[in-house]
């Protein structure tokens, strides 16, 4: 499997991946949002849900204090900008444009640089000694641009990653001219993290197959021994799988068991019985991206050579809940109108749905719209109103609420998690292979 990277060959892909993202995404969304600069800043352990994912991998964070400057000139090109000093790792990436730093030994920096066959070209005689925020004025009143994108949002965590400190500091050294055209970097910063590059949806097959891997033989006589494991075993054997192949899991894995007769279960420490459905709840993060998935299966009974045909059927109307979201799926529609129109033809056809579906990409719960929630099935303010855009991620996430017709009727809640994509003509791709049928652990 391709999943496994060497750090060195994680670096180098991760990087021409940024490299690709900052040429295409941002020249792109600063189009589309009709933004003429973009301002991105953080400090070393306070970066914001931003800024770290347009670093380069040897960074792993901001460095003191990073300020990145995106500048609209015409409708294509894009100036890419760092106020840092000139000849680091991040001029492949940005140009950087503070020469001459106020309070630093420039000069001995320069020279020492010079002295490894790494020299400026520019003339230092045209610049001043500056602070990094006066070097921001300085490009600010070069491209004198109509409006200054920050990264502040009520409505979205991931668009408000600025520091009332920062904040302040940068509308300071704007002065009231230029401050006056500051703006909510909202739409930018959601853009810039839920879209998809190619090369990324492709390595997300992978990601996605190794995750349902691990769940795979988690469901299997290899783990489970009915009458002594128990769902907290299960749990963190893929935890721990995961961490042992390289991979972290990004949340506390679940595993809830259903049993005839039982109403319910405690979340823990509950010993797997033959006859028992089990329900799994997982992710992992590699290569700066993360999958979520849910799956189902059923530990057979000694005389049981397939799977109970109840308990198929009960899987059978979650599948039918994913059809009934996927086929409202469209480009520029609202995750609200997703929502109302999944469970509209869900109830038509009988079901007891319940659909909280969210993005997910650099973050597991990530930037973008959501079909509901699990303690709100009815439209989202904010986020709900966002569109869905292309080359996007979801983990498609519903219940329902199905009997088990060997279990005398009684309920239970069928919940699945698949990952998808809508790809840039409105299609919908599954990543991985969708559960159509419960593990079968024999």
């Amino acid at each position: 499997m391709s999943y496994f990277r060497t750090l060195k060959e994680e670096f180098k892909e991760r990087n021409q991946w940024l490299i690709k993202r900052l040429d295409t995404l941002i020249p792109h969304l600063l189009r589309r949002e009709n933004v003429d600069m973009w301002i991105v800043t953080g400090r070393e352990n306070n970066e914001g849900p931003v800024l770290k994912t347009m670093l380069p991998q040897e960074f792993f964070g901001a460095l003191g204090e990073n300020i990145l400057v995106f500048v609209r000139d015409g409708d294509q090109k894009v100036h890419r900008f760092s106020i840092s000093k000139p000849l680091s790792a991040i001029d492949k990436y940005y140009q950087s444009v503070w020469y001459k730093q106020k309070g630093k030994q420039w000069q001995t920096y320069y020279d020492f640089m010079a002295s490894r066959g790494r020299k400026l070209d520019v003339n230092l005689d045209d610049y001043e000694e500056e602070s990094e925020y006066e070097c921001l004025k300085r490009l600010v009143k070069t491209y004198d641009p109509k409006n200054i994108a920050l990264n502040y949002s009520v409505d979205s965590r991931f668009a408000d990653g600025i520091s009332h400190t920062a904040y302040c500091a940068i509308s300071n050294a704007l002065g009231d001219e230029y401050a006056e055209r500051i703006v909510s970097a909202e739409r930018l910063c959601i853009g810039w993290l839920e879209t998809r590059i190619e090369e990324e949806l492709d390595y997300y097959e992978d990601l996605v197959a190794f995750t349902q891997a691990i769940i795979k033989k988690a469901y299997s006589r290899e783990v489970i021994t009915p009458g002594v494991t128990t769902n907290t075993d299960v749990r963190f054997f893929m935890m721990q799988t995961a961490r042992d192949m390289g991979a972290s899991p990004w949340f506390e894995a679940t595993v809830w068991v259903r049993r005839n007769g039982e109403s319910s279960l405690p979340d823990d420490d509950v010993v797997i019985v033959e006859g028992d459905i089990l329900h799994c709840d997982f992710g992992v993060e590699y290569m700066g991206l993360n999958t979520d998935i849910q799956e189902l299966a059923y530990v057979a009974k000694a005389h049981e050579d397939e799977v109970n045909p109840t308990v198929l059927k009960a899987l059978k109307q979650a599948n039918l809940l994913q059809d009934c979201v996927v086929s409202e799926i469209a480009l520029l529609k609202s995750g609200n109108d997703v929502l109302m129109g999944a469970l509209k033809k869900a109830k038509a056809l009988g079901l007891k749905p319940s659909v909280y579906t969210h993005p997910i990409g650099f973050h597991g719960h990530a930037a973008g719209t959501m079909f509901g929630k699990f303690d709100w099935q009815k439209p989202l303010k904010g986020v709900g109103d966002y569109p869905v855009y292309p080359n996007t991620m979801f983990a498609l996430e519903l219940n329902v609420t199905a009997a088990i017709d060997s279990w005398n009727g009684q309920e239970i809640m069928v919940g699945l998690e698949t990952d998808i994509a809508v790809r840039e003509d409105g299609s919908v791709h599954y990543f991985g292979k969708r559960q159509t049928e419960p593990h079968f652990v024999k």
